[in-house]
């Protein structure tokens, strides 16, 4: 098993940008933000002007659940990816290669053995 995980992260080295961790961040901040922004829609409290309060805690809990969601869409990337790898490599065992017989099918003289 250790050779298939050596395998797949070779696969998925092309599309290593960004660390695990940042995804996570940005889910825990984006959550964070989104429940500030909604206590404060519920009580703005006198800092400010209510009204104007609450226009500012629409805009950081829109922002918070944008950020939450940017980071869960991330994550859920590198899972497609890593899918996509898993089942490209368990599907090249024993199947049969249909590109090939289009290639031979379609240009015959170009594929044949010359002895």
């Amino acid at each position: 098993m250790g050779s298939d995980d050596a395998l797949v992260d070779e696969r998925l080295s092309v599309f290593d940008d960004e660390a695990d961790l940042n995804d996570w961040f940005e889910v825990i901040a984006g959550s964070l933000m989104a429940v500030i922004g909604i206590f404060q829609l519920i009580s703005p409290g006198d800092l400010v002007d209510p009204d104007v309060m609450r226009w500012f805690a629409a805009a950081v809990t829109v922002s918070g659940i944008i950020w939450a969601g940017h980071g869960l869409k991330d994550m859920a990337i590198k899972e497609v990816r890593k899918s996509i790898v898993l089942l490209e490599m368990g599907s090249k065992q024993g199947s049969i290669d249909y590109g090939l017989i289009r290639d031979v099918i379609l240009n015959p003289k170009g594929l044949t053995q010359s002895s």
